[in-house]
């Protein structure tokens, strides 16, 4: 089909190509909203958007000041520069220009980034607080319980288990398969595989109220047979944002927990239980040591869970 193609346009397509998929899709995602905000900011004064000028640019930052915190601003501005690299337009005014430099600078230290929501780790005796507020035979706390248990005992990032820009990596029903200590879960791809090499992890019984394979089995049980994917809504598939409400809609911690809270408190969890940082590595499918920062002290811990775990774990 291509023989009668310049083979330089074609290697030219190829490049151009690979040279797009250097960030991941999600955050070219985020590059293309940016900059279409940025555009539309430039016309809104009637300034050219493009090359970037210290004006524009200048401008553009003065406006998002107040709304967003310096550290973001200049993210956006990188953006920004990414965008003009990835189509040979010049980005000089970034790079070169003293003002434009000295902003970013000022913006870090004028509306430094504040957490407004900390990504607390999540706790064992959060989890039977949000079971206990749960209506066990609404299917969507059915599915929203699963989603919660699974995450905090498989140490998954939310992403792996709501809807994802790649459909590639939605969970379907085949991807688990139920054991006597508990069940496999398979992901197609995650933040450290993006080649789809794949992987298939473990998620043992705790034998406690929130144990994980009780509420993928009765998940599973429940749920309808005519739904294409693992973990679904009225909407469609579960989203990240569906997902969110409903874990600030039965915690009175709202305001401390979010979606990582659940991968900060496996972490902390398991090592709190006996595991090895090795075996958390693992577990979490961490490349370093990074995960140590999730770590920390677990009292609410039940004494006989952990005794009972301990033991599971030198047994395995």
């Amino acid at each position: 089909m291509h023989d009668n193609l310049d083979p330089r346009l074609l290697l030219t397509a190829k490049a151009d190509h690979i040279l797009s998929n250097h960030i991941r899709p999600r955050t070219q995602q985020d590059y293309r909203r940016i900059v279409i905000r940025y555009i539309r900011f430039c016309t809104s004064l009637g300034v050219a958007a493009f090359p970037p000028s210290t004006e524009s640019l200048r401008l553009f930052m003065a406006n998002l000041a107040e709304k967003a915190s310096g550290p973001t601003i200049a993210n956006y501005i990188s953006a920004i520069r990414t965008f003009c690299k990835d189509r040979n337009i010049s980005t000089e005014a970034i790079e070169n220009s003293y003002a434009i430099t000295k902003s970013i600078v000022a913006l870090r230290h004028l509306y430094p980034s504040i957490r407004r929501f900390a990504r607390n780790a999540m706790t064992v005796q959060d989890l039977r607080r949000i079971l206990s507020k749960l209506d066990m035979r609404q299917q969507e706390d059915q599915c929203f319980w699963c989603m919660l248990t699974t995450g905090f005992y498989g140490l998954l990032r939310l992403g792996e288990l709501t809807k994802h820009i790649d459909p590639r990596r939605h969970l379907r029903p085949n991807d688990v398969k139920l054991h006597e200590e508990g069940f496999y879960l398979k992901l197609a791809a995650s933040k450290t595989d993006q080649n789809f090499v794949g992987t298939t992890i473990f998620i043992k019984r705790t034998g406690d109220l929130t144990c994980p394979a009780a509420a993928m089995h009765f998940w599973l049980s429940n749920r309808s047979k005519n739904q294409e994917f693992l973990f679904y809504t009225r909407n469609g598939i579960a989203t990240r944002s569906w997902f969110i409400k409903q874990l600030h809609r039965v915690t009175e911690r709202s305001r401390q927990l979010s979606g990582h809270s659940m991968r900060r408190g496996g972490a902390s969890w398991a090592a709190a239980i006996g595991y090895t940082h090795d075996q958390i590595m693992q577990m979490g499918r961490w490349s370093s040591n990074a995960f140590r920062v999730y770590l920390r002290n677990y009292p609410q811990l039940d004494f006989a869970l952990r005794r009972k775990t301990e033991q599971d774990i030198n047994q395995s």
